[in-house]
C-alpha cells in the first residue's frame, strides 16, 4: 500500500513538472499555447475532409489561430494522409514565421519568409546565423524543424558545421526531440560529440537509418556522417557494422548518382573491407547483387588482395594482372584506381599504377606530374628519402608551370595552392637533406637545410629538428636561431591549448634538446611529461638527452636505463646508453 501511494505521488509530481515544462518551453518557440492544442488538431484533421467547404473553414480558422496553430500543423505535416500533410505544409508557409518574443532583427529577417524560394530562404539562414551573440540560433532551430524543404534543413546543419559552432545542451536536446529529421539529428550529434561521443554516434546512426527509410536523396550531405560512422566502427573493430553502412551508402549512391567513373565508390570500399578483415558475412551476397560492378578495377584489386591474404597467390596474381590491364588505355581510370589503392595503404599496387601513369603516352603532362607527386609522398611515408626527394623534385616544377591547383591535408589543416606547393617543397628538401646526410655530403646537406629554413611552416617541428643542427654546424647562426624561435613559439602555442598533454610538453623539450637551446627551461617540461605518462619510453629518453647536454651524465644514464626498461627491444636507446657511458662525467 505504501509503495502504491509513493507511485501515485511520483506520478503526480511528474505531471506537474510536465505541465510546467509545457508552459516555459513556449519561450523558446518549441510548443504552442496549452489551450490551443486539441482544437488545432481537430482543425488539421478536417483538412482531409472530402467536403471542400469544411476544408476551407478549417484552413481559415487555422490561419486565424496564427502561431498557436503551428504545433498542430507540424504534426499534420507528418500525417500519412497526403491531403492533410500537403495542406498543413501550405498553411505553415503562409503563417508568420517569427514569434513576438523574437529579437527585432530576427523578426525582420523572417518577415515574408514562407513566400520566398528555397535559395532565398537559405540566404536568410546565413543572415540569421551571422547575427550577434547567436540571437538567431533559436529561430534557426525552429526553421530546421518547421521548414519542409530539405535543402534549407541541410543548409542550417552545414552552416553550423562549417563555422565550427556547436549548440548548447538545451538547444541540442530540442533538436533530438524534434523527431527523425536527418539534418537535425546530424547537427544534434555533432554538437553532442565533445560531451558524449557515444550518444552522438547513436544519433548519427539514427540519421542514416532515417534517410534510408524515407528514401531521401541527400547522399552528398550525409557523406561526412557515413565516413565518421564507418571509421568509428572500424576503429572499434566492428567490421560487420562498417560493412552494413557501406552497403547503405552504396544503395544511396546507385539511386542518386551515375556510377562507372574512376572515382572510388562505397562498393569499392566494401570489397576492400572484405579483403582486409574477411571475407565478412554477406560476402557471397555482395558478389551476387553487384555482379554488374565486378568488372571495376578497384573491386578486382580488392578480390586479389583477399586471395593474397588467404595464400591463394596464383589467383591474386591473376586478379592484379587483370586490373592493371583494364586501366591500360585510360589514364583517368588508372589515376582514380591509384587513389583508391593509396587510401587502402596498398603501397605496392599503388606504386605500380602511378609509375604506369608517368610512362603512359596517353597521360596529359599535368597528370604525369601529379602521379610523380603522389609517388614522392608515397615514398615519404615509406621512409625512402632518395625516391621521395627525386619524385617531388621532378613533379613540382611542372605542376607550378602549369598552374595546377594543389590541395593537401596536413594534420588538422587543409593546404591549398601556393601554401600546399611550399609545403611539398619543404618535404622535398627534408628528404634530400636526410639522403645527403646518409651519403655524408655536407655541402648538399647545408644547401637543403637552408632551403628548409625558408619554406617550412613553424609548427612542423620535424623539419626544424632535421635542419637546425646542420645550420648550427655550418655557422648559419642567424638562420638557425630564427628557425628555432619560430618552431619554439608554435610549439608553445600548441601547448597552451592543452597544457597537460605529455606529447606537446615533450615536443618543446625535445626541440630544445636537439637544438641545444633553453635547456634549463626544457628540463622541467620533460620531467612533467614523464609524470603525466610514466609508461612512454620516449619521454624518459628526452629527459636523458637534456641531462646529457647539460653535462649531467650520471642522471642521463639513469634516465636512459629507465627508457630501456620500458622498451627493452629498442636499439636506439641502447645506442644512447653507449653514447652517454663513453662521455666523461661533469658537474653542472
Amino acid at each position: 500500500m505504501v509503495v502504491r501511494c509513493r507511485i501515485v505521488i511520483i506520478a503526480a509530481l511528474l505531471l506537474m513538472i510536465g505541465a510546467r515544462f509545457a508552459r516555459t518551453e513556449r519561450a523558446d518557440g518549441a510548443t504552442s499555447r496549452p489551450d490551443s492544442g486539441n482544437r488545432g488538431d481537430e482543425l488539421v484533421a478536417q483538412l482531409g475532409d472530402p467536403d471542400p467547404v469544411l476544408r476551407q473553414q478549417a484552413e481559415d480558422r487555422l490561419m486565424e489561430m496564427g502561431a498557436d496553430a503551428r504545433a498542430a500543423l507540424l504534426r499534420g505535416a507528418q500525417s500519412t494522409l497526403p491531403a492533410v500533410a500537403d495542406r498543413s505544409r501550405q498553411i505553415l508557409e503562409d503563417l508568420p514565421w517569427y514569434l513576438q518574443e523574437d529579437p527585432p532583427n530576427v523578426r525582420r529577417l523572417l518577415t515574408n519568409y514562407g513566400a520566398k524560394q528555397a535559395a532565398s530562404r537559405m540566404e536568410v539562414v546565413r543572415q540569421l546565423f551571422a547575427l550577434q551573440q547567436g540571437e538567431g540560433f533559436n529561430a534557426l532551430l525552429r526553421l530546421m524543424v518547421e521548414d519542409s524543404d530539405r535543402q534549407v534543413e541541410w543548409c542550417i546543419e552545414q552552416t553550423f558545421h562549417d563555422n565550427a559552432t556547436r549548440l548548447s545542451p538545451r538547444q541540442t536536446q530540442r533538436l533530438v526531440l524534434a523527431g527523425d529529421k536527418p539534418a537535425a539529428l546530424c547537427l544534434a550529434a555533432w554538437s553532442m560529440e565533445p560531451a558524449d561521443f557515444g550518444r552522438a554516434i547513436e544519433l548519427y546512426e539514427l540519421a542514416v537509418h532515417s534517410v534510408t527509410e524515407q528514401d531521401e536523396p541527400c547522399l552528398a550531405q550525409l557523406e561526412p556522417t557515413f565516413d565518421r560512422l564507418i571509421g568509428f566502427h572500424q576503429f572499434k573493430q566492428e567490421y560487420e557494422k562498417s560493412a552494413d553502412l557501406l552497403r547503405m551508402k552504396w544503395t544511396m549512391s546507385r539511386r542518386e548518382i551515375e556510377i562507372g567513373g574512376p572515382e572510388p565508390t562505397a562498393l569499392d570500399a566494401l570489397f576492400a573491407l572484405h579483403a582486409e578483415h574477411g571475407p565478412l558475412a554477406g560476402f557471397a551476397n555482395d558478389l551476387r547483387t553487384n555482379a554488374d560492378q565486378l568488372f571495376r578495377p578497384h573491386v578486382i584489386y580488392a578480390l586479389g588482395r583477399l586471395c593474397e591474404k588467404h595464400d591463394s597467390h596464383l589467383a591474386a596474381s591473376f586478379f592484379y594482372r587483370l586490373a592493371y590491364a583494364m586501366n591500360s588505355f585510360s589514364p583517368e581510370l588508372r589515376e582514380g584506381v591509384s587513389e583508391f589503392l593509396l587510401e587502402q595503404h596498398w603501397s605496392d599496387l599503388a606504386e605500380r599504377e602511378l609509375i604506369a601513369i608517368t610512362q603512359s603516352w596517353f597521360a596529359p603532362a599535368q597528370m604525369a606530374d601529379g602521379a610523380k607527386m603522389r609517388l614522392g609522398l608515397l615514398h615519404s611515408s615509406l621512409g625512402d628519402d632518395a625516391q621521395a626527394a627525386r619524385y617531388l623534385a621532378e613533379a613540382l616544377p611542372g605542376l607550378h608551370n602549369r598552374s595546377v591547383w594543389i590541395a593537401l591535408q596536413h594534420g588538422d589543416h587543409r593546404l591549398y595552392g601556393r601554401g600546399a606547393e611550399n609545403y611539398l617543397w619543404t618535404v622535398q628538401h627534408y628528404h634530400a637533406l636526410r639522403f645527403a646526410i646518409s651519403q655524408q655530403d655536407e655541402r648538399e646537406a647545408d644547401k637543403q637545410a637552408l632551403a628548409i629554413a625558408k619554406t617550412a611552416l613553424p609548427e612542423d617541428t620535424a623539419f626544424a629538428l632535421a635542419a637546425i643542427p646542420i645550420l648550427q654546424a655550418n655557422n648559419h647562426k642567424q638562420e638557425a636561431d630564427d628557425f628555432f624561435n619560430k618552431a619554439y613559439t608554435a610549439a608553445h602555442r600548441a601547448l597552451d591549448e592543452a597544457p597537460n598533454n605529455p606529447q606537446r610538453l615533450n615536443t618543446i623539450a625535445w626541440l630544445c634538446a636537439i637544438c641545444n637551446q633553453r635547456l634549463d627551461e626544457a628540463l622541467p617540461l620533460a620531467l612533467r611529461a614523464t609524470k603525466l605518462d610514466a609508461s612512454d619510453a620516449n619521454l624518459a629518453d628526452t629527459v636523458a638527452e637534456i641531462q646529457f647536454r647539460k653535462g649531467n651524465v650520471d642522471e642521463a644514464i639513469r634516465e636512459i636505463h629507465r627508457a630501456i626498461e620500458l622498451d627493452p627491444k629498442s636499439d636506439y636507446f641502447k645506442t644512447q646508453l653507449k653514447r652517454f657511458e663513453s662521455a666523461p662525467a661533469k658537474s653542472n
